[in-house]
């Protein structure tokens, strides 16, 4: 039942003056019927309040950590194009000091895995 669905007229018969008849005066037992109605309803949207503030804490929680997850993998890259980066200059190193074991092929690939490792760290700026 909802407060505008009261449908009992009420009459109250006052002695000596006669009966008032009248829509707008409400039977008791329909009034608490729509307050405990009222009340289950409340009820209802607190639990649900109390589940949109849990569900939004959590968005903020995952869009935080993503965004923590960004910076740990751009990290990740840049640390990983600083290595590709020492590894080719100990190979120029190592083939201008006469050491025939590498050659500057390798040295150019290692500059090729410097340059998509940055790259990749800028997808994550």
């Amino acid at each position: 039942m909802k407060y505008n669905k009261f449908t009992t007229p009420v009459k109250i018969e006052i002695p000596g003056i006669g009966t008032i008849e009248s829509k707008d005066l409400l039977l008791k037992v329909e009034v608490d019927e729509a307050i405990e109605e009222f009340k289950a309803e409340n009820k209802r949207l607190k639990k649900c309040e109390i589940w949109m503030k849990q569900h939004f804490y959590c968005e903020e929680v995952i869009a935080c950590e993503s965004a923590k997850n960004r910076k740990l993998k751009r990290a990740l890259w840049l640390a990983r194009a600083e290595r590709a980066k020492e590894f080719r200059y100990k190979i120029k190193f190592a083939i201008s000091s006469m050491n025939t074991k590498y050659n500057y092929s390798d040295a150019d690939k290692w500059e090729k895995v410097e340059r998509k490792c940055r790259k990749k760290a800028e997808e994550y700026k």
